[in-house]
């Protein structure tokens, strides 16, 4: 669902390293942007076979799939919006999807992908409640984003976070992004472009990974990871999905 990016040598602002201290006690909805292709052909039930299993167990945190018109035979757990169900629909799919999140009543929204690996617990411990916008950080290039290089991730803003490693997004932040109208169909570039309010406070976090390795494992801190990824192949498997959370569980 997510296009394939470059690395790149850029600096912007430096962000300030601080972590949580306070258990958060609010309500997470994981929103996963999808469509009827992957509803159909086994990518959402891979998610669900896998790292959804431990969302249960997090207090606070729920998720939902979200797929637009056209879409049939919904689980309990997938809600129909009135959006398109194609690439060109992303942005549009997400306002509305992060729309049901508010007008349902949570407190911070996490958008990712159907090829996005999360491990639920990582991400509730992280420290997002400190800040109202928190990702891997891109910076525009002609036809898309450049990844920041991960050694400098943590320090430097960039234009937007990418939406295939996931960001985390709060109440306030969604609620200015649905005061505007979508011009962009990358929803990433969109919804960064729309938090550059000087209201907003954003967070760097290396973290939330835009490339397939490394995966998160017991022995690192990495949160998130795109399946499809950066290799160039620009196509994803949903085996991947399973083969991810395998290693995660041998550790």
């Amino acid at each position: 669902m997510q296009r394939s990016l470059r690395r790149p040598p850029r600096m912007t602002i430096a962000l300030p390293k601080t972590e949580s201290t306070n258990k958060f006690s609010g309500k997470v909805l994981i929103v996963i942007s999808t469509c009827s292709l992957y509803q159909h052909n086994g990518y959402n039930q891979a998610m669900r076979d896998t790292w959804i299993k431990d969302v249960p167990s997090v207090q606070g945190l729920d998720y939902k799939f979200f797929v637009g018109r056209g879409s049939i035979g919904l689980a309990s757990d997938e809600v129909l919006l009135d959006v398109g169900d194609d690439y060109e629909s992303l942005t549009h799919k997400t306002i509305e999807g992060h729309r049901w999140a508010i007008d349902h009543g949570y407190d911070f929204i996490f958008q990712c992908f159907g090829d996005t690996y999360v491990r639920p617990e990582r991400l509730m411990s992280s420290g997002f409640e400190l800040y109202d916008y928190t990702g891997y950080p891109l910076v525009n290039t002609p036809g898309g984003g450049t990844c920041i290089p991960r050694e400098k991730a943590n320090s430097i803003l960039g234009d937007f976070f990418s939406g295939g490693a996931g960001y985390m997004m709060s109440r306030k932040a969604t609620e200015l992004m649905l005061k505007n109208l979508p011009d962009d169909i990358s929803e990433d570039r969109w919804v960064g472009r729309v938090l550059s309010h000087p209201s907003i406070l954003r967070r760097s976090d290396k973290r939330y990974n835009p490339w397939e390795y490394p995966i998160p494992l017991k022995s690192n801190d990495f949160i998130t990871c795109h399946l499809t990824g950066m290799t160039g192949r620009g196509k994803y498997d949903s085996k991947s999905m399973y083969q991810t959370h395998e290693q995660w569980l041998r550790g």
